[in-house]
């Protein structure tokens, strides 16, 4: 017999520390009154062609056996651009087939890149896809004018990014230092920039200026080419690659050591490291990019610049490398944006609303409404 106040989220669960992982492992400590939560990992180590074939075939199985062995009122899952989206509609087409409701919360910043590289007729069975899911989430107010735009006739819902402020909390006595500590956390790939961050690092480097900085994330196969570019600025005693960190508490030690953060990405969709980096109480230098203009107040909770642009990275940089009365500022304000807007409580409220979406029987006016819970998603 179904369980009609049985949800599943599909999703990865840490370690390593990641945003969608953060996300689930939220939703799996949280409180969603008298709906109850399953989590099955997504997560299936593949290499090569041939074995990323294999991994979604036993992603589909892992997928089916949960339906049958559940067999919940709904299904969230989370869904990028690329192969990701295509692949979590074939999981909510799964769901409809046993009768379970499916929810999508988007989460890659990349999806207009990837929507523009599509043809008209892929394009048009993108639409129609989105449309097909019971609830999409998006994560902030541009990104639900961007998902109506291309789907009008889906039903979406705001979910509100956010981060454990106990946990993620400023130091209680923070250790001074000789130079500026600037910390990155992200995958260390090129569309995150982090080679426009070297480059400033290279031109700080060469204006004078102290700093450490600390780039932490999975290396992918960027090793080679990221120390060889270290090397070519003369960083090497400037810039330290730490590489993941698998437990939460290392993690929020560096956020507590640092006097500053930096994301320089090309694209992002609502990006957890700065909710955690602002959490700490530090000022966040990020690029305009996808959801960041909607957590990062420019020139108060930090700076923004245009993405792959060195130059305006190297002057925001230096800008808070020589103010500490600043830093410390927009330090503040972010720690107080976050407890008035990202809280565990703030993101919770808005994942309850799409559980309760997925769970209860609705009147047709509500199921009608295409925005669904606005009042209560949307700042």
């Amino acid at each position: 017999m179904r369980n009609r106040r049985h949800v599943i989220i599909f999703g990865p669960l840490p370690p390593p520390y990641g945003g969608i992982a953060s996300i689930v492992e939220l939703l799996k400590r949280g409180n969603f009154d008298d709906v109850s939560i399953s989590v099955v990992e997504t997560t299936l180590q593949s290499s090569g062609s041939l074995g990323r074939i294999f991994a979604g075939f036993r992603m589909l199985a892992r997928v089916t056996t949960a339906m049958l062995q559940y067999r919940p009122a709904g299904a969230l899952c989370f869904a990028g651009a690329f192969r990701s989206f295509w692949e979590k509609t074939t999981w909510a087409a799964i769901g409809r087939l046993f009768g379970v409701r499916t929810a999508v919360v988007m989460v890659d910043g990349n999806f207009p890149r990837f929507e523009k590289s599509l043809t008209a007729f892929s394009r048009g069975m993108l639409s129609r896809r989105l449309a097909r899911f019971y609830v999409v989430g998006v994560q902030s107010q541009g990104w639900l004018e961007y998902f109506r735009g291309l789907a009008p006739d889906g039903r979406y819902s705001i979910v509100a990014g956010g981060v454990d402020t106990d946990i993620f909390s400023p130091a209680a006595v923070k250790s001074g230092a000789a130079v500026v500590r600037i910390l990155y956390v992200g995958w260390m790939i090129e569309d995150k920039g982090i080679y426009e961050l070297i480059a400033a690092a290279g031109k700080l480097l060469a204006q004078g200026q102290r700093f450490q900085l600390k780039l932490i994330g999975p290396l992918f196969d960027q090793g080679p080419r990221l120390r060889q570019a270290i090397a070519a600025h003369k960083l090497e005693d400037a810039v330290e690659i730490v590489g993941t960190i698998s437990h939460r508490g290392g993690l929020i030690e560096e956020y507590q050591a640092a006097d500053l953060f930096v994301l320089p990405s090309y694209a992002e969709g609502f990006p957890n490291s700065i909710l955690e980096a602002m959490s700490v109480g530090l000022p966040v230098i990020a690029t305009n990019v996808g959801g960041v203009p909607e957590i990062v107040q420019d020139g108060v909770t930090g700076i923004l610049v245009p993405p792959r642009d060195s130059d305006a990275l190297t002057a925001a940089m230096k800008t808070l490398m020589d103010d500490e009365t600043a830093r410390q500022a927009m330090g503040m304000a972010a720690r107080s944006r976050i407890l008035s807007h990202h809280t565990l409580g703030h993101s919770i409220a808005t994942y309850r609303r799409i559980f309760q979406l997925l769970t209860e029987r609705m009147g047709n006016e509500q199921l009608n409404d295409r925005v669904v819970g606005k009042e209560k998603c949307v700042e």
